[in-house]
């Protein structure tokens, strides 16, 4: 996945629920690269709210995460 000027790679599992539009989602662990990037950049947000995702829901123009943080991808 690509954070700002940075990537990671890892593991991630997602289980659908009955109609398919939302479900479970988890990140595992992550491997980051650790390009100096300019600021301002969202890649140290991304990665610590990354251990927080638990569901996902299909909209129109992305994915809304469970709670009140939204990831778009």
């Amino acid at each position: 996945m690509r954070l700002s000027c940075n990537r990671a790679k890892g593991t991630w599992a997602a289980e659908p629920s009955g109609s398919g539009e939302s479900g479970r989602f988890e990140f595992g662990a992550l491997a980051v690269t650790r390009a100096f990037c300019p600021f301002p950049n969202m890649n140290e947000r991304i990665l610590a709210d990354a251990k927080f995702v638990r569901s996902y829901l299909l909209v129109k123009c992305g994915v809304k995460c469970g709670d009140t943080s939204r990831i778009y991808v």
